[in-house]
């Protein structure tokens, strides 16, 4: 009898320690990715295009001074103000169509704080929603400049 009972113990072992075998076996998948904190757009082609982090960062700029000439005396300046609104649309259309409405942004920041009273900062954004149309840029529209930080959406025709 015990010789009959030994291969069934035995079958059963092997299963029991089998089952338990593969009752625990895990497989892990695990996916490293790299962040360079640099965000890639995908365009309506699925062509990658920069992010508004990867546009350059300007100092100072024509735009900036075209927005700031609402607060300067008019003798501040020795250029004309179409002339400073001319030199603010060559650089804003040197930039990368993404990269614009970024440039108002930026320029709209800096001018901002300087403005001395409400007046003042409701003609300076006004000039920075203006500034798409002004300068006829690609870009129609840049949602959220003028009042609003964050991202710039930008509308193009």
């Amino acid at each position: 009898m015990m010789v009959k009972l030994s291969p069934f113990a035995f079958t059963l072992t092997v299963i029991i320690a089998l089952s338990k075998f593969y009752a625990y076996k895990t497989t892990i998948v695990t996916a490293i990715i790299e962040d360079n904190e640099q965000e890639t757009l995908i365009d309506s082609l699925g062509n990658p295009r920069p992010s508004q982090n990867q546009c350059p960062k300007l100092g100072p700029t024509h735009c900036y001074q075209h927005l700031s000439e609402v607060i300067k005396s008019p003798h501040d300046s020795i250029w004309t103000l179409s002339e400073i609104l001319k030199m603010c649309c060559m650089v804003l259309k040197a930039s990368a169509k993404q990269c614009q409405c970024h440039e108002i942004q930026l320029a709209y920041d800096a001018a901002q704080p300087k403005a001395k009273n409400e007046m003042e900062k409701k003609e300076i954004s006004k000039r920075a929603q203006s500034l798409p149309k002004d300068c006829g840029l690609e870009v129609t529209e840049c949602n959220k400049v003028g009042g609003h930080k964050g991202l710039v959406k930008m509308i193009v025709n």
